[in-house]
């Protein structure tokens, strides 16, 4: 299991990601699932390394790794708690990332121990087939009339990337945990 170092979207930030058991409506991973076997490998890869062992050290290049960038969310709780015991160890990086177990009250206790650390940003993440985010949590999403009115007076934001090609380690807002309660919205791409 590795981290990839960048992406067109992130720019110079470690990302993980493996199979996502969602099928969400607007999934820019889809694609690349479906059309390069490469990714699909690699996802299938690391969802079963992730089965047996630990996450591997955040590479010393990188500051901050992002949790399911490609495609992916927490598999099990097991592994809500191995991005923990990430985190634990890895004091001076920020990890970050959106997730929908929030849906799931099983996950709940260890997705909030995860998200409490000093260094880990998580947003619960919405569509328009989810209900309300838990109480608490803020919220990211695809940009539809439903997840603006689910805002309710709270700051949001609308992703620069796909209209300006802003990435993520310039920008970096998704991350930054003095800005952890603005809703993060991403236009459909």
């Amino acid at each position: 299991m590795k981290y990839q170092l960048q992406n067109p979207k992130l720019g110079k930030i470690a990302n993980l990601s493996t199979l996502c058991p969602y099928k969400c409506k607007y999934c820019y991973g889809q694609k690349a699932y479906k059309q390069y076997p490469n990714v699909r490998d690699n996802l299938a890869y690391n969802s079963k390394m992730l089965e047996s062992q630990e996450l591997p050290d955040i590479p010393k290049s990188r500051d901050v790794v992002r949790m399911y960038s490609t495609l992916g969310d927490f598999e099990s709780i097991e592994v809500v708690d191995k991005w923990y015991r990430l985190a634990k160890r890895s004091p001076n990086k920020i990890i970050y990332g959106y997730t929908k177990r929030w849906q799931e009250k099983s996950f709940l206790p260890s997705l909030n121990k995860l998200r409490k650390l000093p260094n880990v940003i998580l947003r619960a993440s919405i569509d328009s087939s989810t209900g309300n985010a838990p109480k608490n949590w803020t919220i990211a999403g695809i940009l539809e009339e439903d997840s603006i009115k689910k805002l309710k007076n709270k700051r949001s934001y609308v992703c620069k990337f796909s209209k300006n090609k802003i990435k993520c380690d310039k920008c970096r807002i998704c991350f930054r945990k003095n800005l952890e309660d603005i809703a993060v919205f991403f236009p459909a791409h």
